[in-house]
């Protein structure tokens, strides 16, 4: 008799929110990427080469998700800028100050 396994897509997709973590390894700190996604990733010996990656992976999901079903309003949405947003896809983005404010012209009008 054979099982067959079968794997389904969760419910929910994964969210990503990328950190780096510090990690004591053979005495001597190690900075890693760290992601719910599962990323794997190599551990480096700087912060910084470790946030370089973290960017890299940022940049890699803003490039999947189409600029306008990104969030716009990701404090009240709870989102981060790179991830999907059921509430903002789809919504036309609203300019409601057009012209130059600087110079005192909003709308077309001419301030005096």
């Amino acid at each position: 008799m054979t099982t067959t396994t079968t794997t389904t897509a969760p419910a929910w997709p994964v969210r990503h929110l990328p950190k780096v973590e510090r990690f004591l390894s053979l005495g001597s700190w190690t900075y890693l990427l760290t992601c719910p996604c599962g990323l794997d990733a190599v551990p480096h010996a700087s912060r910084s080469m470790a946030q370089a990656d973290v960017d890299a992976h940022v940049r890699q999901i803003s490039a999947a998700v189409p600029a306008d079903q990104r969030c716009r309003a990701t404090k009240a949405h709870r989102m981060q800028p790179w991830e999907r947003c059921g509430l903002c896809a789809g919504q036309i983005a609203l300019d409601l100050v057009t012209g130059d404010p600087v110079n005192g012209q909003i709308n077309g009008v001419v301030k005096p």
